[in-house]
């Protein structure tokens, strides 16, 4: 038997197979996982500016609300310091 027949060399071009029974399940739950931390990724990306255009528009909202509300009491103490009562 010569060496290059010999069981125990590996070819360098030869690809070893895993000794693991479950690698090609390991590699779909991986593959998996980075697949919904990705969509979560650019959820919140797309998400971002929405919840910061949705929080700008309420407290804008809320200032007009204050702002209105104090012109109203003005205008009613205004008008109860000229009535004559």
């Amino acid at each position: 038997m010569t060496p290059a027949d010999s069981p125990q060399q590996l070819d360098v071009d030869e690809v070893g197979f895993s000794e693991d029974k479950n690698y090609a399940l390991n590699g779909k739950i991986m593959f998996l996982v980075l697949v919904i931390v990705f969509t979560l990724f650019m959820v919140l990306i797309l998400m971002i500016p929405y919840l910061k255009k949705r929080a700008r528009r309420s407290h804008e909202s809320e200032t007009s609300l204050g702002d209105s509300m104090a012109e109203s009491n003005r205008i009613a103490y205004n008008i109860k310091k000229k009535s004559p009562m």
